[in-house]
């Protein structure tokens, strides 16, 4: 029986899923205030991957990005 070998997906910059630390380096903020404005709503909010990590979508980062007082209103209300 042949093998068939599957290529794994490519991901966009923008899809791609990126830890709190690149977050931080692609805003210039700290980790701190990156957690408070995401408890607050006011930043993307992460997605759980296990117990122990986050990641956020890199496109939900640079959205806030380029209009983070309309991503605000565009979210506001919005569960996690």
């Amino acid at each position: 029986m042949p093998t068939t070998q599957t290529t794994p997906p490519t991901f966009s910059a923008t899809e791609q899923l990126i830890s709190v630390k690149d977050v931080c380096a692609i805003i210039s903020a700290r980790r701190t205030w990156v957690h408070i404005q995401t408890t607050n709503h006011r930043f993307p909010q992460p997605i759980r991957i296990g117990t122990r990590y986050t990641r956020w979508r890199a496109s939900d980062v640079y959205a806030w990005m380029a209009d983070p007082a309309g991503w605000i209103a565009a979210h506001a209300g919005v569960a996690a």
